[in-house]
């Protein structure tokens, strides 16, 4: 069982991690936790095509994810790596962006 005094991690999450048996479909954010990846991530991992949301949402719609799909990707080390890889990548993007962003106001 999980338990949690951080209250950062939302009950739902908790609930889903202390099932038996997962529901057949996952919405994007608890498939996040699930993967232990940030929400924000889930979006970019759909546009390389590393996630297939269930049926053909449009672009603004909500996410839902088969959780057979999702346990999948948690057991496939290859998959990890490269979803790891990628959020990295992203983060340091952005981060660089700020700084550069940063420093031209401040030389203003």
């Amino acid at each position: 069982m999980f338990a949690s005094s951080d209250p950062q991690i939302p009950k739902a999450v908790l609930d889903l991690l202390n099932c038996r048996r997962l529901p057949a479909r996952l919405p994007a954010d608890l498939v996040a936790a699930f993967l232990n990846i940030h929400p924000d991530n889930i979006s970019l991992l759909v546009r390389k095509g590393m996630l297939v949301p269930l049926g053909k949402p449009r672009r603004n719609a909500p996410k839902f994810f088969a959780a057979v799909d999702v346990e999948e990707r948690m057991t496939d080390r290859d998959w990890m790596h490269k979803a790891t890889l990628l959020t990295e990548v992203r983060v340091r993007t952005k981060n660089d962006r700020q700084r550069k962003n940063s420093c031209v106001e401040q030389s203003n």
